[in-house]
């Protein structure tokens, strides 16, 4: 199953651990011309290791307003108001934040925990070259701002797709927004991809044990 995954640095001398606890907060929306109370929710679980590092794991529940034509009691509404739950992760050393989510709901997961923290967070981006250095395959590769003829974006499928001449001509005139490899990890290969926009989606099965150690190798490896 695909994973998204969104990774958040922090620029803070000491992290206090401390206010990783059940918190709540209520902001008030319009949804269909009418005020509704949308609720967020944290419920921290468990704590895990990872090289020296301990992350808090988390679940955080969340209303979000969902755009959906529909009718109930004969009335027509074009918006709804669902419950989510996601996890997040929060290295207790640092203060990094890991959301288990698409990017719109982990921008907003982010802005719950900086408003609990009362400092602000920022999306970390990863350099794209270096992790394709380091994969043992890059199975995709994606382009935009191409200026090649008609061509405006594009991506190439296949294996070690970045040392074909269709990668080089992209490269000169385009730029990489996005790339899938296969990254060696914990003795194995992983499959995950990266944009330049910062996210992250992970293809492959990792139990809470290893997905922590990924995290630990996105916030310090990579």
């Amino acid at each position: 199953m695909m994973q998204s995954i969104s990774i958040y640095k922090c620029d803070v001398e000491t992290f206090d651990k401390t206010k990783i606890k059940n918190k709540k907060s209520i902001k008030t929306k319009s949804v269909n011309g009418q005020n509704e109370n949308l609720v967020t929710e944290l419920f921290p679980s468990l704590s895990i290791t990872s090289n020296n590092n301990i992350y808090q794991k988390c679940n955080v529940a969340m209303d979000e307003i969902v755009k959906l034509n529909g009718r109930v009691f004969n009335k027509s509404f074009s918006e709804f108001v669902i419950t989510n739950s996601y996890d997040a992760y929060i290295n207790t050393k640092t203060g990094l934040l890991a959301c288990m989510a698409n990017k719109n709901s982990s921008d907003r997961i982010q802005e719950f925990f900086s408003n609990i923290f009362k400092f602000e967070y920022e999306k970390k981006i990863f350099d794209l070259q270096n992790i394709m250095n380091a994969s043992n395959d890059v199975k995709r590769a994606q382009f935009k701002k191409l200026r090649i003829q008609t061509l405006h974006a594009s991506s190439i499928s296949g294996n070690q797709v970045n040392t074909t001449d269709i990668y080089g001509l992209m490269e000169q005139d385009g730029d990489l927004s996005a790339v899938a490899v296969s990254y060696p990890f914990n003795n194995k290969d992983i499959s995950f991809s990266v944009s330049s926009a910062g996210s992250i989606v992970l293809f492959s099965s990792l139990d809470t044990n290893e997905l922590v150690d990924f995290l630990y190798m996105l916030e310090f490896l990579l």
